[in-house]
């Protein structure tokens, strides 16, 4: 093999290897409870995913799931991450919070929530269907055959496509 085609290979497999650090890894409910270090999961539902950037530009990601417990509970939770910071620390899922307001990131329930409670938590969580203020939506789903496979009814919710 020639000096040239081994330069080649190595400057082609280092180019992979950095997009391949760079590229965030494709979002699932296990990947996200898996980051959080849930240990007490049956089944979790990812019911909308967002990814949203602004001019810093900061990119995040956000996702709402609902969750059945092993003790026949459920958890709603807003989560959030920053997959492309230089930091790794913050490719990390995290639940959603707010310290100087009342704000809700997670919600335990006794039974599966009903319409008005997801709703509620929809709510109190501040989760949007859209591109936060001074964002450009770069991505959103609702997943509907999730949701409603999880929370027994259809969502009302759609996000509308990105401009970016």
């Amino acid at each position: 093999m020639s000096r040239f085609t081994q330069f080649s290979l190595l400057a082609a497999a280092t180019v992979l290897l950095v997009a391949g650090c760079t590229h965030s890894p494709r979002v699932t409910a296990e990947s996200i409870v898996r980051d959080l270090e849930y240990r007490d999961v049956k089944t979790p539902h990812l019911l909308a995913f967002k990814a949203e950037v602004d001019d810093r530009p900061l990119y995040i990601e956000s996702a709402l799931l609902a969750i059945e417990l092993t003790n026949k509970t459920w958890r709603l939770v807003h989560v959030y991450r920053h997959p492309k910071e230089r930091v790794e620390h913050f490719h990390h899922w995290k639940v959603a919070a707010v310290t100087d307001v009342p704000y809700t990131g997670s919600q335990d329930f006794d039974q599966r929530p009903t319409k008005a409670e997801v709703e509620k938590f929809i709510r109190d969580t501040w989760w949007e269907f859209r591109a936060s203020r001074d964002f450009r939506l770069v991505r959103g789903q609702v997943y509907s055959d999730d949701w409603k496979r999880a929370l027994g009814y259809e969502p009302k919710y759609e996000f509308k496509k990105p401009s970016v």
